[in-house]
């Protein structure tokens, strides 16, 4: 499956999923640089090597760049 997160912050949705499905292929996108460099430092610690974390704009995204996406999942983004 391919997961993708909007508004992922410091990935604690997103970490636990990709930790558990080591299967499936995980993004997550938040604007804040401080919350995606803290994400990519819990996930290389936990060893979990299925999910990217990218700083970005979530309105400025494409969906075409994103592909063919099995679940999309914007939690608490306001």
């Amino acid at each position: 499956a391919t997961v993708v997160e909007i508004g992922c912050g410091t990935g604690g949705n997103l970490l636990p999923i990709a930790a558990a499905a080591p299967g499936c292929r995980a993004t997550g996108i938040d604007l804040s640089e401080r919350q995606i460099g803290f994400a990519r430092a819990l996930a290389s610690e936990a060893g979990v090597d299925n999910v990217t974390f990218e700083v970005g704009d979530i309105l400025a995204v494409d969906p075409a760049a994103l592909g063919e996406v099995d679940y999309l999942i914007c939690h608490g983004v306001f």
